[in-house]
C-alpha cells in the first residue's frame, strides 16, 4: 500500500541481503506474518525462507528443514531479465535471488526445471539439491506471445480487407 503522501514505502535491511544466497530451512507464514518478519530487523532471512503457499511449499519446498546458511552463491541477475547461478550447497537448500517475484519466472537447475516459488512475499527462491548445481533463471512476460500473436493475426486481417475493398 502506499504512504499517506502517495508514495510507496520501500523496505531496506540492514546490513544489505546479498543478491543471490544459499537458505536451508523453508517454513510458512501467511503474508501478514511474512510481512511483520521483514519490517523486524531481528530476523534472520539467511537462515529461513518463508512462503504463503502451505501446500505448493509442502510439495516443493518440504525436506529443506535445516535452519541456517546452507552453502554459497556465485552469479547475479543479468540486465534482460536473466541469471546464471552456481550455487554449492551443504544440504538440500533453497537459492534465494534477491530480485522481485512476478509471474513469469522460470527456472533450470542442471537443465531440469524446477519451480520458481515467491520467498519471503517478495523475492526469488529456487530449490537446489545438495551439491554444486548451475541454476539458470529466464523472464517471459505472460502474455505477451499471445499479445503478439493476437496483433499479427488482427493486422492479417486488417490488410486482408484492404485488399478486398480495393479489388
Amino acid at each position: 500500500t502506499g504512504a499517506d503522501d502517495g508514495t510507496l514505502p520501500r523496505w531496506q535491511r540492514s546490513p544489505r541481503l546479498p543478491e543471490a544466497y544459499v537458505v536451508g530451512a523453508v517454513a510458512v507464514d501467511d503474508i501478514e506474518g511474512i510481512t511483520d518478519r521483514l519490517q523486524d530487523a531481528a530476523t534472520d532471512l539467511t537462515s529461513t525462507v518463508w512462503r504463503d503457499d502451505g501446500e505448493l511449499a509442502r510439495a516443493s519446498f518440504g525436506d529443506r528443514m535445516a535452519v541456517g546458511p546452507a552453502g554459497t552463491a556465485e552469479g547475479r541477475m543479468g540486465p534482460e531479465g536473466t541469471a546464471d547461478v552456481v550455487v554449492t550447497a551443504d544440504r538440500p537448500a533453497v537459492l534465494v535471488m534477491s530480485t522481485a517475484w512476478l509471474d513469469g519466472w522460470s527456472a533450470t537447475v542442471d537443465g531440469r526445471a524446477v519451480p520458481v516459488a515467491r520467498a519471503n512475499g517478495v523475492v526469488l527462491g529456487v530449490p537446489v539439491p545438495a551439491g554444486t548445481s548451475r541454476v539458470h533463471l529466464e523472464f517471459h512476460s505472460p502474455g505477451l506471445r499471445l499479445g503478439g500473436l493476437a496483433t499479427a493475426l488482427s493486422l492479417t486481417v486488417l490488410a486482408m480487407l484492404a485488399v478486398v475493398q480495393s479489388a
